[in-house]
């Protein structure tokens, strides 16, 4: 009873950790020929067209065909800013299509996609047995027949080679039974893994099986994804540099105004922004919008030309004398995506996004330091200079970025 109860509860965070990963959809509109219909993913073949609205997770792994998107792909690989995506670019399932209208061609089957890959390598890990049950289950196996039929010996012989009393030998062979039998010690060890393990889960902790949990007491190591675990995993601005303190409001309107009109990755966190800080910015109506592929966006007001974007939207020379220009690099350093804003004449601001740090990361790792945990390791598919910059100010002992999930296990292992 004691090991069902154990399985039972084994089933149970595992269901837990593939309830989690199910974040790929059932069905995808595929065009076949000129029809267009939603199949489910088990029945779509290499080579169909599927059609991915603005606001829908991607169904299947393939390639852009049509159309320009920013895909937010933190749940398969960990990179904290949606990633712009045209054609011959790679999709993943289970990631969130932000903006335009996608064509891609299917090039994996649903068995083969990246997602159903991680939900393989989770459910790989069976709950394995603790080595202190391991070795109870084997010490239990010899050991119990053996004090059950040396019981049964002293309850028989006695009485029926030596004429012993049958009450008697009764009553020991049964008093050697309760002795013997190592009932407390098989029950032990998988109620007591039982009740860790569905009490972690109640804190939100899974654990796999019992070999893990008493792993646990010997951890010189901890890894950690960053994406939504050390980060916020959602992109903010943390940084607003102007020219001219008394336009700050204005700047910023003007900046949200132009970003609500594009499809770039990061509008989301800076129109955030401006919600925050109450700007007005649907009161200013942009003319001639433009977006300048691979360099950001332009459009018109009040008879000036205004840009947010890269360098290489400006004059370098005006690049060079700009006052605001001397934190762009240090901003960057720090592993943040940052956009200039200005006219052909002048720069007047710099803003900064990233994704934000948990209040209680730092904390968490200082204390698992104190507690002897000698390697903490941040592990992530954002690229290296971002990795870096957040390591850094959470304070993990190692740094390893530019990951896919397959990699990250593979780090794991090594």
């Amino acid at each position: 009873v004691s090991e069902a109860l154990e399985r039972f509860s084994m089933d149970k965070a595992r269901q837990s950790i593939r309830s989690l990963m199910d974040i790929a959809p059932k069905e995808a509109l595929i065009r076949r020929g000129n029809k267009e219909k939603m199949i489910n993913v088990s029945d779509i073949q290499l080579g169909d067209i599927m059609i991915i609205k603005p606001g829908q997770k991607i169904a299947m792994d393939g390639v852009v065909i049509k159309g320009h998107s920013a895909v937010n792909q933190a749940a398969i690989t960990g990179e904290s800013v949606p990633i712009e995506k045209q054609i011959k670019d790679e999709i993943f399932a289970g990631t969130l299509n932000e903006e335009g209208i996608l064509e891609v061609e299917v090039t994996k089957h649903v068995n083969d996609t990246t997602i159903a890959k991680i939900i393989h390598l989770v459910e790989e890990a069976q709950g394995e047995r603790a080595p202190a049950q391991a070795f109870v289950d084997k010490f239990a196996k010899y050991y119990t027949p053996s004090i059950m039929a040396i019981s049964a010996l002293i309850i028989i012989i006695p009485p029926l080679f030596f004429g012993g009393d049958w009450n008697k030998w009764l009553y020991q062979g049964l008093s050697l039974l309760v002795v013997g039998c190592p009932c407390s010690l098989v029950i032990s060890t998988p109620v007591s893994i039982v009740s860790a393990i569905g009490n972690s889960a109640k804190n939100g902790v899974l654990v796999k099986g019992g070999i893990y949990l008493e792993e646990i007491g010997g951890l010189k190591a901890i890894a950690f994804d960053k994406t939504g675990t050390l980060t916020k995993g959602t992109p903010s601005v943390t940084d607003f540099v102007v020219s001219d303190t008394n336009q700050e409001n204005q700047y910023l309107s003007i900046i949200s105004a132009l970003e609500i009109l594009s499809q770039h990755p990061l509008a989301s966190a800076i129109l955030k922004e401006a919600d925050r800080r109450e700007s007005n910015y649907q009161m200013i109506d942009i003319m001639n919008f433009k977006s300048v592929t691979g360099k950001g966006i332009k459009g018109d007001y009040q008879g000036a030309t205004y840009f947010v974007g890269s360098p290489k939207l400006f004059d370098s020379e005006l690049i060079k004398q700009a006052s605001v220009m001397k934190n762009y690099e240090k901003l960057q350093e720090q592993g943040k995506t940052v956009m200039i804003f200005g006219t052909a004449q002048n720069i007047l601001a710099i803003i900064a996004v990233a994704d934000e740090l948990r209040k209680s990361s730092s904390e968490v790792i200082a204390k698992l330091h104190q507690l002897g945990i000698e390697h903490t390791i941040m592990l992530t598919g954002d690229n290296i200079r971002t990795a870096k910059s957040i390591g850094e100010q959470v304070g993990v002992t190692d740094i390893k970025g530019d990951l896919m999930p397959q990699d990250k296990l593979d780090y794991i292992k090594e």
